[in-house]
Parts: structure tokens; C-alpha cells; sequence
């Protein structure tokens, strides 16, 4: 994951194994998982087309490096909140 470069896919940083437990930093992204983002407010036709364009444009590339995404689902998609808001 640490060699993955694409605008739509958190960057990992490093890794630390504990006695218990394994320890992920990942890039910092503030806003919401897609589940709780569509239970705040609804979304415009343009605004859907924008979050699957998107995860198309993700699935793709981890295609091309020969990666299959195990767990895709709402809560591991997060929306990101506009600077504007």
C-alpha cells in the first residue's frame, strides 16, 4: 500500500508491530464515510456521478497494479469535506 500513488486512495506512511497489536498511520482526511455522509443530507445526481466516478477511477487503478480491494464498502469510502464549507 505504501507504493500506491492515486488522489483518491489514503496514503500509508509506516507501520509498527506491538506485542497485540499492529499500528497503521495513514494520511489524515477530514470528512465522512459515505454511510454516514448519505444519512446527513441527500445528494445531487451530479454529486453521485462525481463519488462513482471516482471510486471507478480508484478500482481501476488498483486493477492496473494487480490489487483487489477485500472489504469495499460504505463506511471505507469517505467523502471528503469541501474547503469552501
Amino acid at each position: 500500500m505504501r507504493k500506491l500513488s492515486h488522489p483518491n486512495i489514503i496514503k500509508l506512511y509506516e507501520v509498527f508491530e506491538g506485542k497485540e497489536h499492529i499500528y497503521f498511520i495513514l494520511e489524515y482526511c477530514k470528512g465522512d464515510d459515505l454511510k454516514h455522509y448519505l444519512k446527513k443530507k441527500s445528494i445531487s445526481e451530479k454529486e453521485k456521478i462525481e463519488i462513482m466516478r471516482g471510486l471507478i477511477e480508484s478500482i481501476s487503478y488498483l486493477e492496473s497494479k494487480q490489487i483487489l480491494h477485500r472489504d469495499l464498502k460504505l463506511e471505507n469510502i469517505i467523502i471528503l469535506y469541501d474547503k469552501k464549507r
